[in-house]
């Protein structure tokens, strides 16, 4: 089974282009968990999705900082090098497609 590294999240992330328009953020923002599972022992990757449209994705004591918007069902992630990430939201999960991985889905943490 191929091993996935924080590294390969991150160029997934800059690969994917395009920037869109604003919507609402209603009920995104918080601090949501995955678990990316590859040859060694899962890893967990946290987002977190501040009100003022900032965030960070936490994996493997490395970070990345993006701001994120909403448009019709879609969250787009936009990191500073361009890259945009497309996931979708359902309930407390957020599901995010990277290219060349398994989908990941994060899950809402309590406050």
């Amino acid at each position: 089974m191929k091993k996935f590294s924080g590294w390969s999240i991150w160029i997934g992330i800059l690969v994917l282009g395009g920037l869109g328009g604003c919507g609402g953020n209603e009920g995104f923002p918080g601090r949501y968990r995955a678990e990316i599972k590859g040859a060694g022992p899962p890893q967990a990757a946290i987002l977190e999705l501040n009100e003022n449209g900032q965030g960070v994705w936490k994996i493997s004591g490395d970070q990345l900082s993006f701001k994120w918007e909403v448009r019709g069902e879609e969250i787009r992630l936009h990191t500073r090098e361009g890259g945009v990430l497309i996931g979708f939201r359902e309930d407390k999960t957020i599901h995010l497609r990277l290219p060349g991985m398994p989908a990941l889905t994060f899950t809402r943490l309590p406050r």
